[in-house]
């Protein structure tokens, strides 16, 4: 859905840096749901324990500052954190990208608008 927004320049600039901090909190807390050190492994349903900090040093935010369409992107380059959030067959999920972003909801609306 595209919104059109009539704001000044001055507050689009001020919202696409809030959307950044957001982002940059969204990943800060992602890694703090995943920094619990293992053995022994985590249980299923709870968020992954670490073994090898790959997963931890994977995730990444990009963010683009364009004032008429502010974007934070928050990823992992592990092709298996994916299977961690959804689980496999073989492995039930272990969740950390989405309980992490409807925990932090409140607090990520807030940093957004925050103007």
């Amino acid at each position: 859905m595209r919104v059109k927004w009539y704001g000044t320049p001055k507050l689009d600039r001020l919202l696409a840096r809030n959307v950044a901090r957001a982002g940059g909190n969204y990943a800060d807390a992602v890694i703090k749901a995943i920094s619990i050190q293992g053995p022994p492994r985590s249980d299923p349903g709870s968020p992954p324990h670490i073994d090898t900090m790959q997963l931890i040093n994977s995730i990444d935010v990009m963010a683009d500052m364009d004032p008429a369409y502010p974007v934070a992107q928050i990823s992992s380059d592990v092709a298996w954190s994916v299977y961690l959030e959804i689980g496999t067959v073989n492995m039930a999920a272990r969740p950390f990208w989405i309980p992490t972003l409807v925990q932090d909801a409140d607090s990520l609306a807030r940093t957004i608008c925050n103007v």
